[in-house]
């Protein structure tokens, strides 16, 4: 796949990612960090950094979830936890390229 490439299309761009390449853009891959890390270690917390703060959340898996492809983690930990978590998520929101994958 070449950079140079005009439109890439989502599935390229995973691909692209998933083999250490570089896509014309970041791919969103909705959820897929939380499956990589509960298969390492039956938790997931992903952490959002940006300058105005940074806010988390987390997950717990069980054997039959990942065992059943259930992927339906239990939430264990909120996004927004005080009242400062409120503006990293509007910052969050106000940058986030919202597209439809029908």
């Amino acid at each position: 796949m070449s950079v140079n490439k005009d439109k890439w299309t989502m599935r390229e761009r995973v691909l692209a990612v998933l083999k250490g390449e570089l896509p014309d853009r970041l791919p969103f891959i909705d959820r897929i960090e939380i499956w990589y890390n509960s298969m390492l270690a039956g938790k997931a917390i992903v952490e959002y950094k940006t300058p105005v703060g940074t806010v988390s959340v987390s997950y717990v898996f069980s054997k039959s979830m990942i065992v059943l492809n259930g992927m339906e983690p239990y939430l264990t930990e909120h996004l927004i936890k005080d009242t400062d978590d409120y503006r990293t998520i509007e910052y969050i929101l106000e940058r986030a390229d919202f597209v439809p994958l029908y």
